[in-house]
């Protein structure tokens, strides 16, 4: 959104009216979410990206994102929106490929989803050591 402000002037350079504001309405984000950066470690995963390049007049305040994960048979598992560009994943399933995509949304609706990606479980969940006495 932009805010525009004016005032009707006469000729002689007097002001007719109070200063008035005009707002536009907010648009649909553009551009789709980019630049991954993903950290698995046993189970869990946290997964960061880049805002989209494209509008960014929207209040931040108001701009949230829209995450999506999937299993490796497509099966969408978590739909949930955060306030930041990240995400954090726990008790995932070891050895496992999941497919996660992200959107930037507004009060308008959302953008276009990023592209798919993907990213593995390790093969085995490293446990402490059980303490041994002698």
């Amino acid at each position: 959104f932009t805010t525009y402000f004016w005032v009707v002037m006469h000729g002689s350079g007097r002001a007719l009216t109070d200063i008035r504001a005009f707002r536009t309405d907010p648009e649909l984000p553009e551009g789709a979410v980019d630049r991954f950066q993903v950290l698995v470690e046993d189970n869990h995963a946290l997964v960061e990206w880049d805002p989209p390049v494209g509008r960014t007049h929207d209040d931040p305040a108001k701009v949230y994102y829209r995450v999506e994960l999937r299993s490796h048979s497509n099966k969408t598992l978590k739909r949930f929106e955060v306030w930041g560009p990240s995400a954090f994943f726990t008790s995932l399933t070891p050895f496992t490929t999941y497919t996660l995509h992200v959107q930037q949304c507004n009060s308008v609706g959302c953008s276009t989803s990023s592209k798919s990606i993907s990213f593995k479980t390790a093969d085995l969940i490293l446990q402490t050591p059980p303490s041994v006495t002698v």
